[in-house]
């Protein structure tokens, strides 16, 4: 959600030598994009709360910082962590929101949208365009993006030969994943007989995503249905997340509740169903392909479930009356993806 904000401070800033501090899973998804001519920006810096194999650790990012002598520094977090850590880092401009108690920390300082007291739900995507707007640039477009290198096309072809996966058929991608709250995931019995109304009414393929900690969910799926073209990714070796990027650059249709494949298939201009049930489909407004969204219906605003959920980015949001996810019944989603399935098939196979 952060890449058209990228681009925007690229186009304006063509010259400047622009360095991403991120964390390992942000530097292998942008990784290929940056590669792919769009030249985003031009050294990455991977780092992590405690320093790994693939990264360093906080105290190893400040001296880095200090040694690079950055004369801006754009905090797209929301935490008091960024704000001290780029003051510590030296950088003369500091940009972020005033929150968390880091205003000191900052040079220029950004009001967060409220009323009443509460956050506003504003995308990340406008939310992000806002801090580099104070630097002349612009807040158009707002298409995220991601890219297929020639490395992530080969890897492809090889899970989709471990998978025994068709090359010719339709693929479906069904993901019910949810990082930080297992109330944004929509129950593996309900997903199990999704899988099955298309197996009988259509010639599709279904691929059941996961990550390292869904293996099992995943599997069970597979294993339940025990039909040749439903298959779980639970079986492939490794699963980082470039896995998941490269798994959907081959589909032709994606079901997925609100989260990190939720958009990367949008980054990837893929058909996307969304499931929404306690968060609020405002914060993670995107502007690709329309997606067709699915949100929980809250029985009773009065008793209903009150969530709340924190974004590292924005950090704690309001609480809020969400619809449950067991909510959503089978009846719409089957109708969804049927629906979607008929526009896709009545399109031409490019080859």
């Amino acid at each position: 959600m952060a890449t058209p904000m990228l681009f925007a401070l690229r186009a304006r800033y063509p010259d400047s030598r622009i360095t991403l501090l991120c964390r390992p899973v942000i530097g292998e998804l942008l990784s290929s994009l940056n590669s792919s001519g769009s030249n985003l920006f031009d050294e990455s810096i991977i780092w992590s709360s405690h320093a790994g194999t693939d990264s360093i650790g906080r105290m190893g990012l400040i001296r880095r910082m200090r040694r690079a002598k950055f004369d801006y520094g754009i905090m797209l977090p929301g935490s008091l962590w960024t704000g001290v850590a780029m003051w510590l880092g030296g950088a003369k401009e500091r940009i972020g929101y005033a929150r968390d108690f880091r205003r000191p920390f900052l040079t220029h300082s950004i009001e967060v949208p409220q009323k009443e007291g509460r956050y506003l739900p504003i995308s990340a995507i406008d939310y992000y365009l806002r801090l580099t707007s104070s630097l002349g640039c612009s807040t158009e477009p707002r298409a995220m993006r991601l890219a297929i290198s020639s490395k992530d096309l080969d890897d492809q072809k090889k899970h989709w030969r471990a998978l025994r996966l068709s090359e010719t058929r339709r693929t479906l991608l069904i993901n019910s994943n949810a990082a930080t709250d297992p109330a944004r995931c929509w129950p593996a019995p309900c997903l199990a007989n999704l899988v099955q109304h298309v197996i009988d009414n259509s010639d599709w393929q279904i691929v059941v995503h996961c990550g390292p900690k869904e293996r099992s969910q995943a599997d069970w799926i597979a294993n339940t249905l025990n039909n040749e073209r439903v298959v779980s990714m639970g079986s492939l070796q490794e699963l980082p997340i470039t896995v998941s990027k490269q798994m959907i650059s081959g589909v032709d249709l994606v079901l997925t509740t609100d989260s990190g494949p939720r958009h990367i298939a949008v980054a990837l201009n893929k058909p996307v169903i969304s499931l929404f049930g306690p968060t609020d489909p405002a914060w993670t407004r995107t502007y690709n392909l329309l997606e067709t969204k699915i949100i929980a219906p809250v029985l009773n605003q009065a008793t209903g479930p009150k969530h709340h959920f924190r974004n590292r980015s924005r950090g704690k949001h309001t609480e809020r009356v969400g619809g449950n996810m067991d909510a959503i019944t089978e009846e719409q989603v089957i109708s969804a993806v049927m629906q979607k399935i008929e526009e896709i098939a009545a399109k031409p196979v490019l080859c």
